[in-house]
């Protein structure tokens, strides 16, 4: 186990996050889903919706709109492709983000369609 302050505050924000989402009713299908170098924090089932989750911690306060750049847009997007391919799922995909500052005060921000892929998708 990693003791990296870091991945510490990473897997803390991973686990607030995977409760929020289960108190809502989601079905939490993965976490720390890995292809190749690709890693998705959450993934989830929200009624006929997969859901990729993009699990966002810090210590402090930051920009959301900095949080989900291009390139982690990217995997996000290829990762699903992957992934519904494996699982056989022929649905509707979301990206969501959730973003959590640690505090004080604590704060959990769930962005749903946190982004929109490329139409290509």
């Amino acid at each position: 186990m990693s003791t990296d302050p870091r991945h510490l505050l990473g897997q803390k924000g991973e686990e607030a996050a995977e409760r929020y989402l289960r108190d809502l009713g989601y079905a939490i299908l993965e976490r720390n889903w890995r292809h190749g170098h690709w890693e998705v924090d959450l993934i989830a089932r929200d009624g006929d919706w997969l859901v990729l989750v993009e699990v966002k911690t810090r210590s402090g306060h930051f920009r959301l709109e900095d949080a989900l750049g291009p390139q982690k847009q990217r995997v996000l997007v290829e990762a699903a492709e992957v992934y519904a391919d494996q699982i056989g799922f022929d649905g509707h995909l979301r990206f969501d983000m959730i973003a959590i500052v640690t505090g004080p005060p604590e704060e959990l921000v769930h962005l749903p369609h946190a982004f929109l892929p490329d139409p290509e998708f």
